[in-house]
């Protein structure tokens, strides 16, 4: 009977329940459909302030809107209380502005003004400490211990997007290998370089050449930690808002990227995540938001940090971007620091609040490992770079968080890390250490401006997916060209330094990483060198290209770099080949006898000059004997020439030769130059005047030796008439220069020489040293200095027949003859004498 109504009891209160969950079913029910019957009649937005501050104006903290309010949200203030500074306004714990004054959009909400404690002791402005605290560079207030502890726990929030297939990988690596192109890279990794020679403007043998280096951003997977200086001195010169506003800018320029996460770790007496790793932009933003400078410097706890994060991820590639003003205040404890100590040195320790000295002392140095750090013990008060130790060997020695940072810095570059650092207004040794923690000078950056900072931070944003990372070239002339001593200083270069070294004829540019990006893509990047050459005398010793005419502008010219993974590559450019134009300035003499003489020490000059169309003026003369060829390689303005010959042997003068001035197969003295022309080949020919003498002899008992001889005279040179039938008289004993009325007489003219009224006498004639002739024409090529005598000759002709052999002697029949005839004469004239009487 009792256990049945135990039952009975049981099931009663089973209705009971039943019913009272339907009863507040159905409540609730009629309670969600009337808030949803209210939001959709009005919009309340509520706004409240966290610890640290007050929001206002009072009567706007709660705005309610009808559905048909047109009117706008008004804005509330949030103001901080002394000791706090404002952080920014949430809405469900999720950052929605980070200014003060606050208008959000017009839906129900509530929002919350947060706050922040700060040292109030800070102020906006360095201060230098006088007293025994030394520089307390943080403005601490007291010694402040730092705390080491790192959190390594802490791995990736978001994994990267899709991986590459093995084979893509294997195309990613061969497109990093450079290759010599004139297009842009297309593929991510590729790395293109191009060589380029361009003839300027109105010169020749003058050309502008281009070296140029391109490379796609790589999409390997990368993974940045920006480890930020939060001590109490960022607070200084505006430092620590230009350097939240660096932060946003580098995270905007790498993000959004499915290849690419960032974290943000903040230090000062300690170090703190404030993002873990990932590509959430607005994630990032307001961790850097939440940055406020306080305390000292522990540096070393940052990278330690950074270090741990890296160690947990799987990025192809991994950097630390480091941004400090200044010294380190703190560094971690060393196991044995007597075994990690510098030599003894003589200098200023500063101790911080136990008060600075002069004296020999040791530090602690850069090399100690990871092994031999006592993490997460933390030594130092917070206010100066050295920290005392023991003694050691009658001295002091002192950690110094300086070395000690740089040596955490080498575990975290030996692990793979590529280290960055920017130091703001960090002093020199501020700058001395931040530069040593880098991985090399290419990745230290460092301003005394903060408003700089973001313009670094966007530069090493882009470097990190670079395709070429600290590149560098050396490119040498090629035989025959050089840079001009005026165009050195020409050289230009769209990023990095280069520098000419005259004498090994060769740049050398230190190009750094690829950070200008082409209009088409902004994920290609390059740097281009642009210099001047011209050809010098070398070039008549090089050896020309396949067309016997045109010579590479450089040498091998190389290109050494690491690609995005920090790999070292090497990449050769294709030198460019150009057609230089040279001036070929050669003399020829031929002597009277028509021979080429090769072996003279008679000088010629020669002078060429240009019109100075370009205003550059060429004027120029070249002492040549005869055989000499000149090759010049000094033309460089495109102009037009002329040659002319000015200067000759001692004791002769132009009057004594033809001279003849050839440009290529033309006769003609004067010439164009322009790039691209042929070689101007200019041959000055002489010919040395032999003369053309005519004598005359008259000869015999009978000869009329008053007579005068008619000669005519013709002279031929192929199909040329030098001399047409000229008259010559001549009577005995005289002599006459045969000349043409124009220019002279040359070796190898065909003379004719006819004596025209020689009758009743014999003539013959002797051209030079040849044997007489007979006859009254005398033919020959005239060759040297030559003599043609003519003889006439009429002498007493015997009558024939007496002689001493036939007939009568003749001297006596001479006398017979001679005795009559004077008979006779005295008969006549008797008989004319007796006449006359």
């Amino acid at each position: 009977m009792r256990r049945k109504l135990a039952r009975q009891s049981l099931v009663a209160l089973a209705v009971l329940v039943v019913s009272l969950m339907v009863a507040g079913l159905g409540l609730a029910g009629r309670q969600a459909y009337a808030a949803e019957d209210a939001d959709a009649s009005s919009t309340t937005i509520t706004f409240k302030a966290g610890e640290g501050g007050a929001v206002g104006p009072e009567e706007d903290l709660v705005q309610t809107f009808s559905a048909h309010d047109k009117g706008e949200v008004a804005a509330v203030t949030a103001t901080p209380a002394d000791g706090y500074v404002f952080v920014d306004w949430t809405r469900d714990g999720e950052e929605v502005s980070t200014e003060a004054t606050f208008a959000p959009v017009k839906e129900t909400a509530t929002y919350v003004a947060n706050f922040k404690a700060v040292d109030t002791s800070s102020s906006g402005s360095a201060s230098t400490d006088d007293t025994d605290l030394g520089l307390n560079p943080d403005h601490l207030t007291g010694p402040e211990e730092g705390d080491g502890t790192i959190d390594e726990s802490v791995y990736p929030e978001v994994d990267f997007g899709s991986s590459p297939s093995p084979s893509r990988l294997l195309s990613m690596r061969l497109m990093a290998l450079p290759t010599a192109d004139s297009g842009h890279p297309t593929q991510p990794g590729e790395v293109k370089l191009s060589k380029t020679a361009t003839a300027v403007d109105g010169m020749v043998n003058t050309w502008d050449v281009t070296v140029r280096v391109e490379g796609k951003d790589t999409t390997k997977t990368s993974d940045i930690v920006l480890v930020i200086d939060r001590s109490g001195s960022m607070d200084d010169n505006g430092r620590m808002k230009a350097a939240k506003e660096a932060a946003k800018q580098f995270v905007s320029t790498l993000l959004p990227d499915e290849h690419t996460r960032i974290a943000i770790v903040s230090f000062a007496r300690g170090v703190t995540i404030d993002q873990g790793l990932t590509n959430d932009s607005s994630a990032l933003n307001r961790a850097i938001n939440r940055i406020y400078a306080d305390g000292g410097t522990f540096t070393q706890a940052g990278i330690k940090q950074a270090e741990t994060l890296l160690a947990n991820s799987n990025a192809d590639v991994k950097n630390i971007v480091l941004l400090s003003d200044g010294e380190p205040t703190y560094s971690y404890d060393i196991k044995n620091p007597t075994n990690y100590l510098t030599n003894l040195v003589y200098g200023y320790v500063d101790n911080g609040y136990v008060g600075g000295w002069t004296g020999w002392h040791y530090d602690t140095n850069t090399s100690v490992p990871s092994t031999e750090f006592n993490y997460p013990k933390a030594v130092g008060e917070g206010n100066s770079l050295q920290t005392f130790g023991e003694w050691y060997r009658r001295n002091r020695w002192y950690y110094n968080h300086g070395n000690s940072t740089i040596a955490e810095a080498t575990i975290a570059k030996n692990a793979g890390y590529t280290m960055w650092t920017v130091a703001v207004n960090a002093g020199d040794t501020g700058k001395s250490v931040l530069s040593q923690c880098a991985t090399d000078h290419n990745h230290a950056k460092s301003t005394e401006k903060p408003e700089e900072l973001k313009k670094i931070f966007t530069e090493i944003a882009g470097n990190i997916k670079a395709a070429v990372q600290d590149a560098s070239v050396t490119d040498p002339m090629g035989t025959g060209f050089t840079i001009p001593a005026g165009s050195v200083d020409s050289i230009t270069t769209s990023q990095g330094t280069a520098t000419y070294d005259a004498d090994k004829k060769t740049i050398n540019w230190e190009v750094g990483t690829l950070s200008n990006t082409i209009d088409d893509d902004p994920t290609v990047k390059y740097a281009k060198l642009t210099y001047r050459v011209t050809i010098d005398d070398s070039i008549l010793t090089a050896t020309p290209e396949a067309d016997g005419k045109s010579y590479k502008t450089n040498g091998t010219t190389t290109i050494n770099y690491k690609d995005a993974t920090g790999a070292d590559k090497t990449g050769e450019f294709v030198s460019p080949t150009v057609d230089p134009v040279l001036l070929v300035v050669q003399k020829k003499l031929y002597d009277k006898n028509g021979n080429e003489v090769t072996n003279s020490d008679q000088e010629f000059s020669v002078n060429v000059k240009g019109d100075a169309k370009s205003g550059e003026a060429y004027d120029q003369t070249y002492t040549l004997k005869p055989g000499d060829r000149k090759v010049l390689t000094n033309l460089r303005w495109e102009d037009t020439y002329t040659a002319t010959e000015t200067g000759y042997p001692d004791g002769k003068s132009k009057d004594d030769y033809t001279t003849e001035v050839k440009v290529g197969d033309d006769v003609t003295n004067s010439f164009t130059v322009h790039q691209g022309a042929d070689d101007k080949d200019i041959v000055v020919t002489n010919r040395e005047h032999p003369t053309l003498t005519l004598s005359k002899t008259v000869t015999g008992d009978l000869a009329d030796k008053t007579k005068e001889f008619t000669f005519n005279v013709t002279v031929k040179r192929g199909d040329q008439t030098v001399i047409d039938n000229k008259t010559y008289t001549l009577k005995d004993g005289d002599s006459k220069t045969i000349a043409p009325d124009s220019g002279a007489l040359l070796p190898g003219d065909q003379v004719t020489i006819t004596e025209a009224n020689g009758d009743g006498y014999t003539a013959t004639y002797k051209v030079g040293d040849a044997s007489e002739q007979t006859g009254s024409e005398a033919r020959f090529s005239l060759s040297g200095d030559t003599k043609v005598s003519f003889t006439n000759s009429k002498p007493l002709v015997p009558i024939t027949g007496l002689d001493g052999n036939e007939g009568i002697p003749i001297l006596p029949a001479v006398l017979g003859v001679g005795a009559i005839t004077a008979v006779l004469c005295v008969a006549i004239t008797r008989r004319h004498g007796v006449r006359g009487e």
